[in-house]
């Protein structure tokens, strides 16, 4: 859960997009969304290397699966939810 920063209410990850409005205040947000994806699927891909380099770059098995997904979910644990961060959006001057 992330905090607003006007209101610090609390937002869940799953409500989080590049912008959107608190639910609570209604007060316009950015976020690093976009960012934060993109470095926790480079971070899962590494994860996952060297299990891909024992048992081959294309398998599929099973345990290839299963390792793509640990992967995934350390990278989405200990990356992305720490990296995502919360801003106010700033209104455009006229």
């Amino acid at each position: 859960m992330k905090k607003c920063p006007s209101c610090n209410g609390e937002i869940s990850e799953w409500k989080i997009r590049k912008e959107f409005t608190c639910p609570h205040c209604s007060v316009r947000l950015t976020s690093n969304f976009g960012w934060a994806l993109f470095v926790s699927l480079v971070v899962a891909g590494i994860l996952s290397l060297p299990f891909r380099m024992e048992y081959g770059l294309l398998s599929e098995d099973f345990l290839a699966m299963a390792s793509k997904i640990v992967a995934a979910i350390v990278a989405y644990l200990v990356v992305f939810k720490p990296l995502i961060t919360l801003k106010m959006k700033k209104a455009k001057a006229c």
